[in-house]
C-alpha cells in the first residue's frame, strides 16, 4: 500500500509507479504537476515489489518532491496477528503509535491502537529530487513472524 503525506510535482515532472521489480512494461499511476496526495490517495499494489521512476525534463520550482508511505499488509478476513486497522487491514504491531499513518484510516495512530501520546518509535521516509531516478523497493518483513 502507498499512500502520499506530501506530493509536489511540476509540469516538468513525472513519478511512474510500477507494479512489480521493474520498470517497465505498463505503469499502474503516472504522477505530474496537477496531482496533489489528496488526488491520488491510497495506491495498492498485487505484488512484494513496487518500482517508482521519477523522471523531469527541465528545472522547477524550489519545494517541489515526495513524502511517501510505504506499508506491507495482509487482507486476511479471519486470522490477524498483528494489529488489525479499523479499515480491517492487518499490519505488523511495530507499526503502530509511530506517527506514521499506515492504515490509511489513521486508526494505527489512535485510541484504537492504545497510542498514549508522542511515541518514540522511528519511522522511514523516502525522497526523492533528482533528474531521473528509478527505485525498487521490496515490501517484505525480515526477520519478523508472520502478521
Amino acid at each position: 500500500m502507498l499512500r502520499f503525506e506530501d506530493l509536489k510535482l511540476g509540469c516538468n515532472d513525472h513519478l511512474f509507479i510500477y507494479d512489480g521489480a521493474h520498470a517497465y512494461g505498463s505503469y499502474k499511476v503516472d504522477l505530474s504537476c496537477h496531482k496533489n496526495e489528496h488526488h491520488v490517495g491510497t495506491i495498492y499494489t498485487r505484488t512484494n515489489f513496487v518500482t517508482l521512476k521519477y523522471v523531469t525534463y527541465g528545472w522547477d520550482h524550489t519545494g517541489n518532491g515526495f513524502k511517501l508511505v510505504l506499508t506491507a499488509f495482509k487482507d486476511t478476513p479471519l486470522e490477524c496477528r498483528g494489529f488489525r486497522c479499523q479499515n480491517n487491514l492487518c499490519i505488523h504491531n511495530d507499526l503502530t503509535c509511530d506517527q506514521v499513518n499506515h492504515c490509511g484510516d489513521n486508526s494505527d495512530e489512535s485510541s484504537h491502537a492504545f497510542c498514549l501520546g508522542e511515541s518514540s518509535k522511528t519511522h522511514l521516509t523516502a525522497s526523492l529530487l533528482s533528474s531521473a531516478a528509478t527505485v525498487v523497493l521490496p515490501i517484505v518483513e525480515i526477520g519478523r513472524a508472520h502478521v
